[in-house]
Parts: C-alpha cells; structure tokens; sequence
C-alpha cells in the first residue's frame, strides 16, 4: 500500500490531529478503502457509499482518520466528506460503511455523510494528519496524483471492490473490480458461480418432450476452487415446485477460470419454466445454484404463424403471427437468426387475431389487389386479406435464402415476450427444399406446439392476415419410415389449392431420396428432384428437416398440366454407399 504527504495547507486544517496520527500511524496504515459505489442505478442520492476495511493483525483507533475526495476536473484539490473526531475502535478484519444522507438500502452503516462522489473521472483517498493511508482513482482520470497505478473504469449500478478482499498492490485498475454491492460485507466469496453464457438449441421447446440442447459457460467467480461433485439441471415450474431435469458429473473447476459444457435434457410439461443448476455439496464446498433464467414450452400467447421469405419479383418479404388470446405486443420482440432483435409493432391483438409485418407494405398491398384483378381465389373465410397489415418497427432484416457456410438451415426467426424470453422459433428452408419457390410461404399447419410446417398449398402461393392453406395437416400422422403418403389422394384442379402433399419419413440408414411420376403405362411424366437426408422430419434442429415434404401440382416435365387420370409416385432411397432404388409407392388421382 502506497502512503503520501499532504501539502502545507492541508496540514494546517489537520494539525490539531496530526500529533494522534502520528503516534496511531503504524495501525492506521492497515486501513484501505474496500469496496465504494460512485454511480448508484438510478439517482446517486442515498444510494452512495465507501467501505473500509482493516486488514490489519490488531485493532485500530480510527480517530483523526479522513476521508476526502477531489474532482478530476479540476485537480488535486481535496475536500472532506468524513473524518473521524472521536475515538472508534475498528476490530482486524472488521468493516467500517460511511453512507451518504437519506441512506436507501437496509445495510447498517457506522456514519452518515453528504457523500457526493460524482461519476469519474473523480479520487477519495484515506488520510490521518500529514500522512496518506490509500487513495482510488475512478473513471477517465489522467492525473498521477490522484490515483495508484492506473485508475479503475467505473460502471454503473456496480460498486468497485478489492478482490480479494483487503488486496492492495498499489494499482486501482490491478485491484478493483465491479461487484454487486455488498456493503459492510466480504466482496467476494470463497465460493460462488458466475453465468458467462446459457444458449438452448433450439431456443424453445415446441411440446414436451422434445429433446434439447443447453450450451453453457459458467464461471468460477469465487475465491477458492470448485471440487468435483455432481451437477443437476433443474425445471422450477411457475408455482415455484422443482423438477429434476438430469443429474452429471461435475469435474471441478480452478478460482477464476470458467468451465463449458453441452447437456442435453427432454423439455418439461408445457408452459413457462424457470431453469436452475445445482452444485451439490462436497468436502470443502457448500452446494451452490444459478439461475439460468426461463424457457418456453409449447405454444406461447403469440406465435408465429407464415413466413414469407423467398418472395416474387416486387413483393417483399413478410411474417404473420396470431394471437392465442386477447394480448398487446408490447415489449415483444422478433430477430433473424444473426441479427438483433427488433420491436414488434405495437397493436392489441384479439384471440384469433393476425398481425402482419411486411417489409414493404406497399408492395403487399398491390400483389393482394393483383390477385383480384387475375381472379386468383384467397379462401380468407369472410375477412380482407392482409388484415392487421403492419409496417416494421427499427428495419428488416436480410432474411437468407440458402444455408451460410456453417449451419444447416437457410434461416431461423425467433419470437420473444416482454420478459425477454424466447417463446417461438421457425426454421426456413432453403429455396427449393420443402416444396418451396419463389412467392410461396412456409406455412404453420395449426396452433399447437408440435403443429408442422409446410409450403403453403393457395393458389396465391400466400395468405397473410387468412388462415393457413395447411391448417390442420400437423394433426395427421408422419408416415413410418421409408412409406410414401400423398395427401390429399387426389389433385382437384377445380380446387382453390391444386396441389398435393408428398409426405414420407427417411429411415435412419437413408442417405439420399429422389421422387418421380409415372403414367399408369410406365412412362415418367415429371421427375420432382431430390436431396441428401441430414435431419428427420419431425425434429426443426437437425439440418435438412424437410426433405420428407415436397409438392407436386399436376404439371409434366415442359409445365404442361397432366391428362386426367391415375398417376404412381415413385420414392426412392439410398443407403449407406449404395445406389438410389425404389422404396415405395402410391396412387394419386388427378381430374
């Protein structure tokens, strides 16, 4: 610890208590500022406070001590906030909390002063007479005389404290850190854990039970290290009741250091939980938990609903979301896999109502009066088109059309509540997968959680603000793996949506499918394409999810419509090395 003198005019302001000091010195020179709170959350009065410590082996009289602070504006020029005239004992090891006048929390303090500490580039230091016992420099401050070593950056709402407690290497940013304040009390303990970061994939769960994925970072943020024990995920449901998620091993971990790891769990019952690590108790370590914060299972208040992400020449993008019941979307927010999150536009919302989000409004509105004008029908049960049409708040953001280098899916949207959690997901495929094209959305195909999505089967190739073309497919049932299923049976060109659904389910050994059309004579009269199997198609984070769903309109290879008449839809597959061979087949009626 650094000691100083103070200038002659100082001394003269002090000297009736220079002569206790002097004599008092070695023991006062234990006494360092320990922890102190220049700029509180929210208004500085009441809120401020310095903490001393003496880390001394034996008591100390404090009486003559002073604690001064100086504007970096304006220099060395420091005034007295406290000083201590009487006789007061300090214990080693004890505190002793100097708080500003309307003190605002319930810590006990021993005096009570106009603090006024400003928010840096600002100094206090400790005296007793002619001598310096410790000072600290905050925030910007460039001036060598009123801090040791380098100044220590301020933040707000955090107090700075010495770590550990009592360490004075004469070096304010060397010894400081910010802490959530604890004053009269140890800044750190020997044991605590810190949250670096906790990233569930996906963010949400769509129905319970859906297998999830937790990517986690945890630091060891207290004194000592972290012996091996056994570590527990825990779901605490909203009346507060806990639910063992699973149970591991836990290797330790050093003092300062931070541990990752990837644990994988079924997702609760339905509704809002909040997550919960456990460190059981050990030999030398008390256990310990951190609150992960909350996740979301099964259909939210708000979900997303049709997604619109490969748009027509001039017709831009869009989403529709609906509403669950009566609700504001205030506070609520929407991002792009990459990008930041941005607010929902703000409207109230009744139970069954869309809201659409174009990116360019204007250009919605004229492909919806196009339509009319061609006479393409939109089965919007009695209401307008594009109802609840609204324009983005903050931008849109560059939704991707094909995977980026990397990741398995074109893009992903995420939906989030006021409190800032994630209650709904969707990952688009790529243009060409799933049946989509350009102009044709992707599609939710009911409210519920594990509720599927496919491309969308109107003749608009859209139908935000309307109820889905798809609703109600989700509840039918996936094919076994390898079996091939058109849905509907038969493509009814009078239709307002003539178009069929190829369904079938990749087995695990499959590498690669392929779907073609055949006349009833033999002859192929369309070849659908195919693809490479990397995800299953119930499962929205395992990479090409929708290779299982694909459409056909009734067209032959030059895009001409097909005879009236019966047609045999040929799945074929590919295992391990081996060569595309016929898996199955089914009837499909075209009239």
């Amino acid at each position: 610890m650094g000691h100083f003198s103070l200038s002659g005019t100082r001394q003269a302001r002090v000297l009736l208590l220079s002569i206790f000091c002097v004599v008092a010195y070695p023991a006062a020179a234990a006494l360092v500022i320990n922890e102190f709170l220049a700029d509180p959350e929210g208004a500085d009065a009441g809120g401020e406070f310095v903490e001393l410590l003496n880390t001394g082996p034996s008591t100390v009289d404090l009486q003559g001590v002073a604690l001064e602070f100086a504007n970096g504006a304006v220099g060395p020029q420091w005034e007295t906030r406290w000083q201590e005239t009487g006789s007061r004992l300090l214990a080693a090891g004890e505190f002793f909390l100097i708080v500003d006048r309307n003190w605002t929390t319930t810590a006990d303090f021993d005096a009570q002063v106009a603090l006024g500490l400003q928010n840096g580039p600002d100094a206090i230091r400790l005296v007793c007479g002619g001598i310096g016992l410790d000072m600290v420099g905050y925030g910007n401050l460039t001036d060598p005389l009123m801090r040791e070593g380098q100044a220590v950056p301020l933040p707000t709402g955090l107090g700075l404290g010495r770590h550990p407690d009592g360490h004075d290497t004469d070096d304010n940013a060397a010894d400081f850190r910010p802490v959530a304040i604890t004053p009269g009390w140890r800044n750190f303990p020997d044991h605590a854990l810190e949250l670096v970061s906790a990233a569930w994939d996906p963010p949400c769960a769509a129905y319970a039970g859906q297998n999830l994925c937790l990517d986690l970072a945890v630091r060891n943020a207290g004194l000592l290290d972290l012996p091996p024990t056994t570590l527990e995920l825990v779901w605490v449901s909203a009346e507060g009741e806990p639910l063992l998620a699973l149970n591991t091993a836990f290797a330790g971990c050093r003092a300062a250091e931070t541990w990752a790891a990837r644990l994988t769990c079924p997702a609760p019952g339905e509704g809002r939980h909040g997550v919960r690590l456990d460190l059981l108790p050990s030999p030398g370590a008390p256990g310990l938990s951190l609150d992960l914060g909350s996740l979301q299972v099964g259909p939210a208040t708000l979900i997303l609903n049709e997604v619109l992400h490969l748009p027509s020449a001039g017709q831009g993008e869009w989403l529709e979301l609906l509403a669950r019941q009566d609700l504001s979307t205030a506070g609520m927010n929407w991002r792009d896999e990459d990008g930041e999150w941005r607010p929902l536009p703000l409207a109230q919302l009744a139970a069954g109502a869309y809201l659409v989000v174009a990116q360019d409004s204007t250009a919605l509105g004229a492909w919806a009066r196009q339509l009319e004008i061609l006479g393409i029908p939109v089965e919007c049960e009695g209401a307008s088109l594009l109802q609840g049409l609204r324009s983005p708040v903050g931008g849109w953001p560059n939704l991707n059309n094909s995977p980026p280098a990397g990741r398995p899916f074109a893009e992903r949207l995420l939906l989030s509540d006021a409190d800032g959690v994630v209650v709904d997901q969707i990952v688009l495929p790529a243009d060409g997968q799933g049946g989509l094209d350009r102009g044709r959305s992707w599609e939710r195909s009911g409210p519920e959680g594990d509720a599927l999505w496919r491309a969308c089967l109107a003749p608009a190739g859209g139908t935000p603000g309307c109820a889905n073309s798809v609703a109600g497919f989700g509840s039918k049932p996936i094919p076994a793996p390898g079996l091939l299923v058109i849905r509907p049976a038969v493509l009814d060109r009078a239709s307002a949506s003539p178009l069929v659904h190829l369904v079938f389910a990749p087995p695990m050994q499959a590498v690669a499918w392929h779907l073609e059309v055949y006349d009833l004579w033999g002859e192929r009269v369309r070849d659908l394409g195919g693809g490479v199997v990397s995800g299953s198609l119930d499962d929205p984070s395992s990479g090409n999810l929708h290779a299982g769903d694909w459409l056909w309109d009734g067209r032959d290879e030059a895009g001409q419509d097909v005879a009236s008449g019966a047609y045999i839809v040929v799945l074929l597959l590919a295992r391990g090395t081996g060569a595309l061979q016929p898996a199955d087949r089914a009837l499909v009626v075209v009239r």
